[in-house]
């Protein structure tokens, strides 16, 4: 009669166990594969962010270039479009025998680099030109790492000019890239940018850090990178946690 029982319990047992064993391995498995859904998700709006900062970036420099031809086209003062530009620390004009320089006197080292760049340059920027494209050329500079050279043609009366606008980092980041930061800055996400040294740069005076976030490059601020995460607990923390409540809920 013992044994009987026991051959019953272990049956019974059999039952619930396997079928419990299967489930579990079953939830384990849709929960592997909801943690990759939500990877793929935080990937897709972290390469949404970053287009669209890197978009709204090059629409600036590009505005600038134009304006600059436009002023280069009908004889306009320079400097005053400097000064009411504050990221923009330098603009450079290279002619045919010509070299003038708008702005505060750089370091000797840092004037013959940006116009060595800019004659390097020139003539495959003057193709582009000629097949109607205004193709602008960003150079990390190795004689001050805070700034970048944007390289671009224009042409006046069979007269090519070769502009540079010479960028103070951290500026173009705090005046021009901070409110469009903002505008992406949702009730779900956080948004930073950091320079090369790992400094963060946006937002301004805020206490956060990303903690587990994948950095992307921006494309037109060399050194520079931005990262993403959700603003109530890291990507590591949301993945984790939903799954052990997931897992309670089967047992």
């Amino acid at each position: 009669m013992k044994r009987q029982v026991l051959k019953i319990g272990s049956i019974l047992s059999f039952i619930v166990i396997v079928p419990l064993i299967i489930m579990v391995s079953l939830e384990l498995n849709t929960l592997s594969k909801n943690e990759k859904n939500l990877q793929t998700i935080y990937n897709n709006e972290l390469l949404s962010i970053l287009n669209s900062v890197n978009i709204y970036s090059e629409d600036v420099i590009r505005d600038w270039s134009s304006t600059i031809s436009t002023i280069h086209e009908f004889n306009g003062n320079l400097i005053n479009f400097l000064n009411e530009k504050k990221p923009i620390a330098y603009i450079c004009s290279l002619g045919e025998n010509s070299f003038s320089f708008y702005g505060s006197t750089p370091v000797k080292a840092l004037k013959q680099e940006l116009k060595a760049n800019a004659e390097e340059h020139t003539p495959k920027l003057t193709q582009y030109l000629k097949s109607n494209y205004k193709k602008i050329e960003r150079i990390s500079l190795k004689n001050n790492q805070k700034y970048v050279q944007y390289i671009f043609v224009t042409k006046r009366a069979n007269k090519t000019t070769t502009y540079s606008i010479v960028v103070d980092k951290y500026q173009f980041c705090s005046t021009i890239l901070f409110q469009k930061i903002q505008s992406l800055m949702n009730e779900n996400f956080y948004i930073e940018i950091k320079d090369s040294k790992g400094n963060t740069v946006l937002p301004l005076n805020s206490n956060r850090i990303l903690k587990d976030a994948k950095l992307e490059k921006l494309w037109m601020i060399p050194g520079y990178k931005i990262g993403i995460e959700p603003l109530n607990s890291s990507l590591q923390n949301v993945i984790v946690n939903r799954n052990k409540n997931q897992i309670l809920l089967v047992i």
